[in-house]
């Protein structure tokens, strides 16, 4: 088990202020500018709504000292099973069997390979969330385009477990991963999520990368059209400058 395996006590709101979103019976506004910290230690979470009025303790926390949970979420429950392991946008060339190792390294350092999150201290969920430059699929696509120069920060999927569906964690997930971008040293966070009308029913092969709508509700905005699809559905690049 990792030494940081679980949930911390704390709030995000003591290292990040402002940052969250409308949920239920509350609201944490999300403002322009927010004072963000040099780092954020491992300790407290990046992103925690208030636990009496959300009416379950959600937590999201680097993955980084937190293999063992990241596999609870993402691994592969059958023996000598395949899977994905969230490599298919970092290098999907690692054979399946290395595949676990790959991830237990990245688990291991800084920045990480992304953000957990917690209900009621349960690992509930997973995104992705790192430098586009990490994930070799982004280099090299032909279908999702480069804005800038900049190393974008990239939010290329999202996973919950299905106890924890239809608790909008992913709008939890969303502002962690931010949290973590910006703690990090991020310019700008960048997704691709697909672009869907409201009300449109998503499927889960279509909607891992998430929608345009969860992107716009944590102020992220259109930045380029891509030919990219996710289940038949078109994507779209979206993006938010992150304060300096």
């Amino acid at each position: 088990m990792c030494a940081h395996d679980g949930p911390q006590t704390g709030h995000a709101a003591d290292a990040i202020p402002g940052l969250g979103r409308a949920r239920g019976s509350f609201v944490l506004r999300v403002p322009d500018e927010f004072p963000v910290p040099l780092a954020v230690p491992l300790s407290e979470p990046l992103w925690a709504p208030d636990d009496i009025m959300a009416r379950m303790a959600v937590q999201v926390l680097s993955a980084v000292g937190r293999y063992d949970a990241f596999v609870e979420v993402v691994g592969v429950k059958k023996p000598g099973g395949q899977g994905c392991w969230c490599m298919a946008y970092r290098d999907s060339r690692v054979p399946n069997d290395e595949r676990p190792q790959f991830m237990r390294d990245e688990c291991a350092h800084e920045p990480g390979p992304g953000v957990l999150a917690y209900v009621d201290d349960d690992v509930a969920g997973w995104c992705s969330v790192a430098p586009r430059s990490s994930y070799r699929r982004l280099m090299r696509s032909r279908t999702i385009p480069f804005v800038d120069e900049r190393d974008a920060w990239s939010v290329v999927c999202f996973v919950v477990r299905p106890p924890f569906r239809g608790r909008g964690l992913m709008h939890d997930l969303l502002d962690g991963a931010v949290a973590h971008a910006v703690a990090s040293g991020a310019e700008v966070v960048e997704g691709y999520p697909v672009d869907v009308g409201t009300g449109d029913r998503v499927d889960l092969i279509s909607g891992y990368v998430g929608t345009r709508g969860l992107f716009e509700a944590a102020g992220f905005t259109r930045a380029a059209a891509t030919t990219g699809h996710s289940g038949g559905r078109p994507r779209v690049l979206m993006r938010r400058e992150l304060a300096p």
